[in-house]
């Protein structure tokens, strides 16, 4: 099954922990390695933003509407975080 299928059947069965967890394992390896570029120069403040980035998703993950694939919504939430 697709990612973001899984997701969408988790997030509609109230599963919000497997559906962050299941995203933060798919995607979280690449999103500290983006934020690592961004920050290159200051590895705390990427791992920083890395932290805000998983506690965002675990406290927004139930407001995904499925508007965007979960990868982009994903990588939204680490930009936004990381200022």
């Amino acid at each position: 099954m697709p990612l973001d299928a899984q997701v969408a059947a988790l997030l509609a069965e109230q599963d919000y922990r497997r559906a962050a967890e299941t995203v933060m394992r798919e995607y979280g390896p690449g999103i500290r390695g983006l934020l690592l570029t961004i920050f290159r120069r200051n590895p705390d403040a990427a791992e920083e933003a890395f932290s805000l980035f998983a506690e965002n998703l675990w406290r927004f993950i139930g407001t995904f509407r499925g508007e965007s694939s979960i990868r982009t919504w994903a990588y939204c939430v680490a930009r936004n975080g990381a200022g």
